[in-house]
């Protein structure tokens, strides 16, 4: 009964993060974003490769090097809609659209 128990509740949490957690996340990672940018730890002019490494993305590099941390905290990175592939952080679906800064697409990342 025990195991019943913790598979079923484990499962409803599962279902609740995977539908919420998305959101949560982004507000936490705003949050230490902001703290480390007071701190003078990192500035949202920063690019993402700065911190990741280059070859991220599929991007082309002179494409993935325009897309900064400012960039991805406002959902400007000129990625792809990743609503097409909710959970999907390969390479291959990181993908250009348009340029860093010109176009707003909900990410979750």
């Amino acid at each position: 009964m025990e195991k019943s128990y913790w598979k079923n509740t484990s499962a409803h949490l599962l279902k609740i993060v995977l539908g919420t957690g998305a959101s949560a996340e982004k507000t936490l990672s705003a949050f230490y974003i902001g703290i480390a940018n007071q701190e003078g730890k990192l500035k949202l002019s920063d690019t993402t490769s700065k911190y990741i490494g280059k070859g991220w993305t599929s991007m082309t590099q002179a494409q993935e090097d325009k897309v900064t941390i400012w960039h991805q905290l406002t959902m400007t990175s000129g990625m792809i809609d990743l609503r097409i592939f909710f959970d999907c952080t390969s390479k291959a679906c990181l993908k250009y659209i348009a340029d860093a800064g010109t176009r707003w697409v909900y990410h979750h990342l």
